[in-house]
């Protein structure tokens, strides 16, 4: 995905969290000072660890973590399938000098990544 080359290691920083409807909104404020928004639509759940301010390293999108096994655990215990998650991402935000989780989002969809 093209939006993670331009986000991702290069001195960009999460200015901020929104969730509005259905959607959750991050804001980056990029090395230039400029802010862009990543809406993640359909989103599930989000796990955030003071990521306010601190510098993006790498994005990784993936179909498996520990936050989407509890997903699915919560959803089979409340009289769901796992069919109701096929198509789900976990995509995790990690800080660029540590190495560790910024931000870990399960949603459905990524759009309207654009400068505001």
């Amino acid at each position: 995905m093209d939006w993670i080359n331009s986000i991702s290691n290069m001195d960009n920083t999460i200015n901020e969290i929104c969730i509005k409807d259905s959607c959750l909104i991050i804001y980056i404020k990029t090395w230039d000072q400029k802010i862009r928004q990543i809406i993640f639509s359909d989103y599930y759940a989000f796990k955030e660890k003071n990521s306010l301010g601190r510098e993006i390293g790498d994005i990784i999108i993936q179909t498996n973590s520990s936050l989407l096994e509890e997903l699915k655990e919560d959803i089979v215990n409340g009289d769901g399938t796992i069919d109701e998650l096929a198509e789900v991402k976990s995509i995790t935000f990690y800080d660029s000098w540590n190495e560790i989780i910024l931000l870990e989002i399960l949603a459905e969809n990524i759009e309207n990544i654009e400068f505001v």
